[in-house]
């Protein structure tokens, strides 16, 4: 989902839940991501090398860490999310809109399941 971008599927996947949660904690980024935090914090550390992201202390306590998007970060978002949508797109295709909630549901139990 990431080809168009340049990126590893790592960080494509933070460029993704920062879209919709720009400026959180590392922890709650790696939360959302399914990373342990010492894999975040070495992830974000190359993409802000790279541009994408920027790091700065926290609001209520400096020793927290929050990471925002750059404006080359929501630039290669872009790409991202267009890959996303024609993935799905494939994905889908051929398959009634009942069908696609059916798996969906599907989806949704078996990671509710897991947790």
């Amino acid at each position: 989902m990431s080809q168009n971008a340049g990126l590893k599927t790592a960080q494509a996947a933070v460029l993704i839940y920062l879209g919709y949660n720009d400026n959180c904690r590392l922890s709650d980024l790696a939360r959302g991501i399914g990373r342990n935090n010492a894999a975040v914090t070495g992830l974000v550390t190359r993409m802000e090398t790279a541009g994408l992201v920027i790091r700065a202390a926290g609001f209520s306590d400096g020793r927290t860490k929050t990471v925002s998007l750059t404006p080359l970060g929501w630039a290669r978002r872009e790409f991202v999310m267009d890959d996303f949508r024609t993935f799905n797109e494939k994905l889908v295709k051929g398959l009634t809109t009942s069908e696609i909630e059916a798996v969906f549901k599907f989806l949704s139990k078996a990671v509710d399941n897991l947790e």
